[in-house]
This record gives structure tokens, sequence and C-alpha cells, in this order.
């Protein structure tokens, strides 16, 4: 049966921010020598060091359509994904819960942050080697791609992660869910470090500003 409407925009939307929070927040990350792997314990380091990230994505639905965006961490447990254009969509991860904001709506789909996969990616600290599966790594000469899953929520489906190195940098991820439906994302102009203000990342502010019909 093919979905449409409401319901597979926010499989979509959700989709991009789980895979989004992951990429953004430094899975996987290849040293500036592709024959040369970091380990997990590594990579956790990294990820535990990152607090704060923004940068532009383009993402390709599982139908085939495509949409911009910007997307904001601030961890822990806080990031944002801001979709381009007349269908001005918004995700945010905040206070424990997640909320897809459709275009124009005043009200929200709300989820808890624990039944995804952006719990474990928004934690204050983070053991890869403990918390998550990594199914492959492939390494090229100028990309690494690793793909990881969730041992306690493998109905999630998969996240494969890939960077380019000189500087080692996320170009782009794919998450496939249970049903094989692949979300693809395209990222550039990578920035960390600023602090972005907390407003941005509170779900109750937003439903005020709607409702207030700003």
């Amino acid at each position: 049966m093919r979905e449409n409407g409401p319901m597979m925009n926010r499989r979509h939307l959700l989709a991009g921010l789980c895979a989004g929070l992951a990429a953004l927040a430094g899975l996987p990350v290849p040293s500036a020598t592709a024959a040369t792997a970091l380990s997990l314990d590594d990579i956790s380091a990294y990820l535990n060091g990152l607090i704060h990230a923004k940068a532009k994505i383009v993402q390709v639905n599982p139908d085939g359509s495509v949409r911009s965006g910007t997307v904001y961490i601030r961890r822990p447990g806080r990031m944002r994904l801001e979709y381009d254009g007349r269908r001005a969509d918004l995700v945010i991860a905040g206070g424990g819960q997640i909320a897809i904001f459709m275009a124009g709506a005043r009200r929200a789909q709300q989820y808890p942050l624990m039944a995804s996969p952006l719990g474990q990616f928004l934690k204050s600290e983070i053991d890869l080697a403990a918390e998550a599966t990594v199914l492959a790594m492939v390494q090229q000469e100028d990309w690494t791609e690793v793909v990881v899953q969730d041992p306690k929520r493998p109905r999630l489906g998969t996240l494969a992660l890939r960077f380019a190195s000189d500087p080692t940098r996320i170009v782009g991820w794919t998450v496939t869910d249970a049903y094989g439906r692949r979300t693809q994302v395209l990222v550039s102009e990578l920035e960390t470090g600023t602090v972005h203000a907390g407003h941005l990342f509170s779900i109750p502010a937003e439903l005020d500003r709607r409702a207030e019909g700003r």
C-alpha cells in the first residue's frame, strides 16, 4: 500500500532528524589517512567533546522527493531541523521529546526522545562500543562510511554515515528503516562551536509562538 499525505511527511521528517543528529553529533569520523581507522573509543571521545553544530542539508526521501534545510544541535538532548521553502516544516528535539511541526500547524506530533535513535546520540555521555552495533565499515581513498544499528532497537533500521577527510568532515548519510525505505542526506557548510539560543530547541516556546500566530 502506498502511503501519502501527512503520515508520509512525518516519517520523512523524523528519518531526516534521526540521521541528521547522529551525523552532526560526530559519529564515526575517519582519520586524515583513509587507511587508518579510529577505534570506537576514539569515536566516542570525539562525540562526547562535540557540543554545538550547524549545517545545511539536502534530503532525498524514499519517494524521490527532495528537500533542503538547516540543522542545529546543542548536546545534550537538543536538536532543531528547519526545512526551506513554502512547506517550512520543523522538527525539534528537546525536553525529552521529539516534536514534528507541519507547515502552518499550531500543534505538533510528539514522541518520547528515548523511543527513537536520537536518544542514544543526544545523551551527555556516549560509549559506542557498549551501546551501538557497527555492521560495516568501508574505507576508500577519499571517504569512509560506517553503518551502525542500535542493538536495543533493531526495528528502527540502520544508519550509514559517510565522511571525507583533509579536513575530516561529514558529507552525507543514509537512514534505512525496517521496511527497506531509504532516506539519503547530503550535508555541507558544517560549523561547530557556535552556541545557539536555547529557545530554538524549546518545544513549548514553539507551541506558544504558533498559538499567538507569530
